[in-house]
């Protein structure tokens, strides 16, 4: 909603060469209505419970700074190779390379400043203004993985995008068509060389993630930590078969997904089940017994099967335990 008014100030700024308040005073309803909006988006956001904010809040990890955020997502933006959808938050350590975006803001505003009496510099400022706009709107967003975890969501940035291929584009064109009029021809044969390339790039890559077991792959290795793609992997295996995976790393998804969620009987009986497909007996009974005793599971399916898995492997004493648990639910 701040663009808007933002925009509209802008664009009258690009027109004129002086600033008279007389020439903005349209734009103050759009202020009032925008300031209104922002109020009330608080007052509903205090009263509202993100689920994901709630695991964030509770999780140990630190909110990323602004200046990292700042620094990363102006490389998404310009530097787009390797990233998808969500990019982990790697290092938050403060060093120099988080201030490039300050001191090229500090330089450019001091450039633009005294050459704001030139047309092309108050363009400038127009687009410069909006990309650090909508990249401070973006950092102060505090992007979610799907497992709730801090992430730079690579959502947040598209609508800028726009001023910012906008300012390299248009920068270089003005500079070739105005003052290298010689490399015209180059120039022309670069951005179409580059437009194809880019294109094929981002039809390349929106094919292969379009299938979600390709996806969910990809999200498994950039969030090594995380159990929610070894879920969608676990679930694609047990519906699809293994291909180019081995029982051996099914059994590793859900030995990861219990050491971060031990309450999840769900994977606990699928896990005894592999264990038993792969002849691992010993770690199925103990799987079994925590299931039963440890945890005192007392559903009717799971006790049956657990009581059955007993019989089988001779396990008489903690098959009768399980069948007199069954008999007290059924009674």
């Amino acid at each position: 909603a701040l663009i808007i008014p933002l925009v509209l100030f802008l664009q009258g700024f690009a027109k004129n060469k002086e600033f008279k308040l007389d020439k903005y005073k349209k734009i103050i309803p759009y202020i009032t209505i925008v300031l209104a909006i922002i109020i009330l988006s608080k007052i509903f956001k205090g009263f509202s419970n993100n689920p994901l904010y709630l695991i964030a809040t509770e999780s140990k990890d630190s909110i990323p700074s602004f200046s990292y955020q700042l620094f990363e997502y102006l490389m998404i933006i310009y530097f787009p190779f390797g990233s998808a959808f969500f990019n982990p938050i790697n290092n938050q350590t403060f060093f120099l390379l988080h201030l490039i975006p300050y001191f090229f803001l500090l330089i450019t505003s001091l450039v633009l400043f005294f050459t704001r009496h030139f047309i092309w510099s108050r363009l400038l400022t127009m687009g410069v203004s909006l990309l650090f706009t909508l990249l401070a709107y973006a950092c102060s967003q505090n992007g979610l993985f799907l497992d709730g975890g801090y992430a730079l969501d690579d959502s947040l940035v598209y609508i800028a995008l726009i001023p910012a291929i906008a300012l390299v584009s248009s920068s270089i064109n003005a500079i070739v068509v105005h003052k290298a009029t010689q490399l015209k021809i180059l120039w022309y044969s670069l951005i179409g060389i580059l437009i194809i390339i880019l294109t094929g790039l981002s039809f390349s890559r929106s094919l292969h993630y379009s299938k979600p077991f390709k996806t969910w792959e990809y999200f498994n290795v950039t969030w090594s930590d995380s159990i929610t793609p070894k879920k969608a992997i676990s679930d694609h295996l047990f519906k699809n078969g293994y291909n180019k995976y081995r029982i051996k790393d099914h059994i590793y998804f859900l030995e990861f997904i219990l050491k971060k969620a031990p309450e999840n009987n769900e994977q606990k009986l699928q896990l005894a089940k592999l264990y038993i497909k792969n002849g691992q007996s010993e770690e199925a009974q103990n799987l079994y017994n925590r299931i039963v005793f440890d945890d005192q599971v007392r559903d009717r399916a799971i006790l049956e099967e657990a009581a059955d898995f007993f019989e089988l492997q001779g396990l008489y004493i903690d098959a009768r335990r399980t069948r007199e648990l069954l008999n007290e639910i059924v009674q």
